[in-house]
């Protein structure tokens, strides 16, 4: 078996190139595997940070937007202060009414105590 060849290359000679070929062939897929390995594990690794880091921002989100909404009247307070509004508007009509009706008799008084004082002074009393 020596002495048989392969298109002229001795057959020991071809099998020992084509074992280095495969070898040398199957070494650098397996160092593009190890490559892609390595990329998606960092892209996993990233992935997982980034999505931590997103659920942190979410939790910060929902806590700002939880603060902000206690902070907003409720449709209660706003009812109630609505009542209250109007109940002072109608104590002020009610003032206002009082307040004319006073002045009037206070005008009705000052101009009775003029008069008064007018007839006492051209009657020649004081």
């Amino acid at each position: 078996m020596s002495g048989q060849s392969l298109n002229g290359v001795p057959m020991r000679e071809y099998f020992e190139r084509l074992l280095s070929d495969h070898s040398v062939a199957h070494k650098e897929h397996q160092e593009a595997h190890d490559r892609e390995h390595k990329f998606a594990q960092l892209a996993i690794d990233k992935s997982a940070e980034l999505a931590t880091q997103n659920k942190n921002d979410a939790n910060e989100w929902r806590d700002a937007m939880g603060d902000r909404e206690r902070k907003f009247v409720t449709a209660e307070v706003v009812s109630l202060l609505v009542e209250r509004v109007y109940s002072l508007e109608r104590a002020n009509e009610r003032l206002n009414g009082v307040l004319a009706t006073a002045r009037f008799i206070g005008f009705g008084g000052l101009m009775t105590g003029a008069a008064a004082l007018l007839l006492l002074f051209t009657k020649g009393g004081v």
